[in-house]
């Protein structure tokens, strides 16, 4: 991507890039449940998965070359440092604008006021949160299966659909048969594994950043942290 960004802005600055960076535990778990609930793509437990990854990844190697994502980088989707710093290297740093998604919910209006002001647009907005993509599950898989189902949808609605509109039909179809996700809390053993993983990352991370990120380290160094998932 990065050599592709450079080729098309060789002869001017840089695009602005807005990064967003969530708990890099609270997104794999996030993850996990989304592939496993909402997309019914995930038959193994979250431990049994984040042991299955990297077999996963080696297993999917063509099919990742294709899509350009991993739906199932659970751990390594989270590796936040390993990813920008590639992108720090070859762009300049005021080019970045970095937040944290839980700077949203501690300070909305001066999170967005600063992402306002590095993109240069007008300040006189109204700065009011909304929820609007509340997590949620099909009450059926098999329906699921099928709505998401590329021939399926394709079949009957490929004579008066673009192709890039099926997205949007099988959202509309799917709407009415989707309930509120209740998703468990996690496992804490798993949590402060993970969260040892990450550790190193983590440090990196904020080298890079300029910024504390200690409320993402293990229980020891962090005891006060509030438990995932239980929403």
């Amino acid at each position: 991507v990065i050599p592709r960004i450079k080729a098309v802005y060789d002869r001017q600055p840089p695009p602005q890039m807005i990064v967003t960076l969530r708990d890099p535990v609270e997104r794999a778990y996030s993850r996990y449940w989304h592939q496993r609930r909402v997309e019914s793509r995930e038959p193994l437990s979250f431990e049994d998965a984040l042991a299955a990854e990297d077999g996963r990844l080696r297993d999917d190697v063509q099919g990742l070359a294709v899509r350009g994502r991993f739906p199932q980088a659970y751990f390594r989707g989270g590796l936040y440092a390993d990813q920008l710093a590639p992108y720090f290297d070859h762009f300049p740093r005021e080019r970045f604008h970095v937040f944290l998604s839980h700077d949203l919910s501690t300070d909305f209006a001066g999170t967005i006021r600063g992402l306002i002001a590095f993109l240069g647009l007008e300040a006189d907005i109204d700065l009011t949160p909304t929820r609007s993509n509340p997590a949620s599950a099909m009450r059926a898989s098999g329906l699921n299966r099928w709505l998401r189902s590329r021939r399926t949808i394709g079949r009957l609605v490929k004579r008066y659909v673009p192709d890039r509109g099926l997205s949007l039909v099988r959202k509309a179809l799917r709407r009415p048969f989707l309930v509120p996700l209740a998703i468990p809390p996690i496992n804490p053993d798993t949590e402060q594994a993970l969260r040892r993983r990450y550790l190193p990352d983590v440090r990196r991370l904020e080298v890079l950043l300029g910024r504390d990120l200690s409320a993402w380290y293990p229980a020891d160094a962090c005891p006060t942290r509030p438990p995932i998932g239980g929403i």
